[in-house]
C-alpha cells in the first residue's frame, strides 16, 4: 500500500462570518502570531504567521455553515501529484467533495472534510511560545532555565538518597564507584 506523500499538515480554522473577528482576534493572542493579508474571492482567507518558522495554522470565514476546522494535506509534488493523491485517498475510502486546480477537498470514512494541496518546501517548525500577557516570547530561554532547576533539583534528591542508605545505587549510564555522583547533573 502506498502513501500519500504528505510533506506538510495546516489547520484551518473555520469561522461562521458573524464570529469571524473574534475568533482570529483569539487565535492571534493564542498562537502569539501576525495575520497575513486577506485573500480569496471574498477575502476569505488568510494565514496566522508565526515569528519564526513556516505557517501551520490558517482562517477561513465560512457563509452559510457552522464553523469548525479542517487539515490541509500538502502533497510533495515531486512524488505525487493533488489528483494523484486524491485517487490514492478515494481509494483508502476518501469521498472527493470538489475539485479545482491544485485543490481538492475530501471527507474521509469517518467524515472528517480535509483538502490536498500542492507543498511548497514548508518545512520550518516554529519554536513554541510562552504568552504571560507581554505577547509572544521564545520558550528557549524558559524551558532551559526550567531544566536546569529540574536536573539541580534531581540531583539533590540523588544524593540526598544516597545518603540515606541509597548508596550503592547509581543512575542509569553512570560509570562511577557505587555511591559516587559519576553521571549525575550537577
Amino acid at each position: 500500500m502506498t502513501a500519500i506523500p504528505v510533506r506538510w499538515l495546516t489547520v484551518f480554522l473555520d469561522f461562521p462570518a458573524d464570529s469571524f473577528g473574534a475568533g482570529v482576534a483569539f487565535w492571534r493572542e493564542v498562537t502569539g502570531s501576525t495575520l497575513s493579508p486577506f485573500r480569496g474571492a471574498a477575502g476569505e482567507f488568510a494565514t496566522l504567521l508565526p515569528a519564526d518558522g513556516d505557517a501551520y495554522l490558517r482562517v477561513q470565514r465560512v457563509a452559510g455553515r457552522s464553523g469548525g476546522h479542517h487539515l490541509d494535506l500538502h502533497v510533495d509534488p515531486a512524488l505525487a501529484s493533488v489528483e494523484q493523491a486524491a485517487e490514492r485517498a478515494v481509494a483508502l475510502g476518501a469521498k472527493v467533495l470538489h475539485r479545482e486546480l491544485g485543490l481538492v477537498i475530501s471527507a474521509s470514512p469517518g467524515g472528517f472534510t480535509f483538502c490536498l494541496v500542492r507543498w511548497h518546501g514548508e518545512h520550518s517548525v516554529p519554536r513554541p511560545v510562552r504568552l504571560d500577557g507581554g505577547g509572544r516570547q521564545p520558550r528557549g530561554p524558559v524551558l532551559a532555565g526550567r531544566t536546569d532547576r529540574l536536573l539541580r533539583a534531581r540531583a539533590l534528591v540523588l544524593d540526598r538518597a544516597d545518603r540515606v542508605g541509597g548508596a550503592g545505587w547509581r543512575p542509569f549510564g553512570a560509570t562511577g564507584a557505587a555511591g559516587t555522583t559519576a553521571g549525575r547533573p550537577g
